[in-house]
């Protein structure tokens, strides 16, 4: 069965090397357009074809989910910078520079003078394992086509799933906004190749599934 260019859904569980629990679905089908890169590329090729009903493990390498750790992705600024709004260590935050370019990170380390932020997506250098259960296989509309994702008929133009919540998802253009607004981002089987941190930074765009690497942070 053919599905490129239609959309699929699934039920899924992710877990890291140790076999922890990552994230899942919890129940609630996702729903990605196969072709379009609504997921990470590996998971996606491994999908291709299955139909509605077909249960499979995959293991997606970093080359082909979140990437390698970017090194270069390290940013070291001073703690005054911060003033008196210093996010605690593990929070994300966003930096915008004086050319309006925006990488999103999380604070790893805080010294009495130095603030340490990762630009990399959370799971950049991890291999992923997901339990996956293909629940429906649909025709997409014209609609989802031409915005390249799925919708969700409860909330007029929304993209099924994309669910995780690390920001972004997979809406793309500025008719989706609202979309991104509501979902609350990408997630862990959002595209976070696009918008918000792309290319090896996906907090901006999608979560564990997500497609993270993308156009710019």
């Amino acid at each position: 069965m053919k599905t490129a260019h239609k959309v699929v859904g699934m039920n899924y569980t992710l877990r890291d090397d140790e076999g922890q629990v990552i994230d899942t679905s919890d129940g609630e089908p996702l729903e990605f357009l196969q072709g379009h890169d609504n997921i990470v590329p590996g998971l996606e090729k491994a999908l291709s074809g299955l139909e509605a009903g077909a249960h499979t493990k995959v293991s997606v390498k970093p080359e082909d989910g979140y990437g390698v750790h970017n090194p270069e992705l390290m940013v070291t600024l001073s703690r005054k910078q911060f003033g008196r709004h210093l996010p605690p260590a593990g929070a994300m935050v966003e930096l915008r520079s004086d050319d309006g370019h925006v990488l999103q990170g999380i604070i790893k380390t805080i010294t009495d003078h130095e603030v340490i932020i990762d630009g990399n997506h959370p799971l950049a250098g991890k291999t992923l394992h997901f339990d996956i259960e293909i629940t429906h296989v649909r025709e997409a509309s014209s609609e989802e086509l031409e915005h390249g994702h799925p919708h969700n008929p409860e909330s007029e133009h929304c993209h099924g799933g994309c669910g995780c919540g690390s920001g972004g998802g997979c809406c793309k253009d500025d008719a989706d906004e609202a979309c991104e607004r509501e979902s609350g981002g990408g997630g862990c089987c959002g595209n976070g190749h696009g918008g918000g941190n792309g290319a090896g930074n996906g907090h901006g765009g999608g979560g564990c599934c997500g497609n993270g690497h993308g156009g710019g942070h």
